[in-house]
């Protein structure tokens, strides 16, 4: 269909100036219209794949501004693998450990200030049995290191560049933080910002005998 209509439109634009005279002023504006609503579905759809691929802010994902516990049905945690830009990470090898889960993006301006929180946490909690993995999505890669770079963050973080991992666990918006128990279990979930209290007292309840 792209190749008729772009045919269509050329075959306009190089039509005599004699044969557009004597066609009816309604048949010209319906034609005018016709272009403009075709060249605005072309845009549409050019934004959303420029989107996908990772050339825009927020890709079609919310940003949470504001931290709040969220019930979760106690249930296996989906395993997964990921590319890191370090270092490989498995959730399966995390036995034994608390995990946090964290999604976020470059872009996501509460995830900028999160990603301090959450050092702090590796770092205080680390050798107590946390471990904290960073899930990046709708993003660019430079953009990310560059974050990770400047931010100093040392838990280990990757790419979920298919979004597998996301839809897995049902990310709707960024941040969003999600707790696998040391047998396995998916345990909490918490949408928007993690601050310092907040995640001190989860690690806290979760890590306690």
């Amino acid at each position: 269909m792209l190749e008729s209509v772009t045919a269509s439109r050329g075959r306009a634009t190089v039509e005599p100036h004699s044969t557009r005279a004597r066609r009816p002023a309604r048949t010209r504006l319906g034609a005018v219209a016709a272009s403009a609503a075709l060249l605005g579905l072309l845009a549409f759809l050019g934004y959303g794949l420029w989107l996908r691929s990772g050339g825009g802010g927020a890709g079609g994902q919310a940003v949470n501004w504001q931290g709040s516990a969220i019930k979760v049905r106690e249930r296996p945690a989906a395993l997964f693998a990921l590319r890191g830009f370090d270092r490989e990470f498995r959730l399966a090898d995390q036995r034994g450990k608390l995990t946090l889960v964290n999604f976020w993006a470059s872009w996501c301006a509460p995830c900028r200030d999160e990603v301090q929180v959450l050092e702090a946490a590796h770092r205080t909690y680390g050798p107590r049995g946390l471990a904290v993995v960073g899930v990046d999505i709708w993003d660019k890669e430079a953009d990310a290191r560059r974050l990770l770079r400047d931010y100093g963050v040392t838990y280990p973080t990757g790419q979920d560049d298919s979004g597998e991992i996301a839809v897995e666990y049902g990310v709707r918006g960024l941040p969003e933080s999600y707790f696998v128990s040391p047998d396995g279990m998916l345990v909490r979930r918490w949408i928007g910002p993690l601050t310092e209290p907040a995640l001190a007292a989860i690690v806290q309840e979760l890590l306690a005998p």
